[in-house]
């Protein structure tokens, strides 16, 4: 029985990060939780700092209740003060 609560908790736990759907150096595509936004952000950052860019957020599409797949566009980061 705790195996397979183990079992449960890990795949539950994969299951809950966010993915990569597409990624090209002006437009990146994450699908992740819908109530953690800031996931889906921090993963479309590092895919446009590959590029020297910084992601901004262009649509949010729910594919369910639980998930979302945030569309973000690579754009300059802004100018240092």
């Amino acid at each position: 029985m705790k195996i397979q609560i183990l079992l449960l908790a890990v795949f539950l736990t994969g299951c809950a990060a966010p993915q990569l759907l597409s990624s090209d150096p002006d437009n990146i595509v994450v699908n992740a939780d819908t109530r953690r936004p800031g996931e889906a952000k921090a993963m479309a950052d590092q895919e446009c700092a590959k590029v020297q860019k910084v992601a901004k957020l262009n649509r949010q599409r729910k594919t369910n209740n639980l998930w979302s797949d945030y569309s973000f566009i690579c754009v300059a980061p802004p100018p240092s003060r």
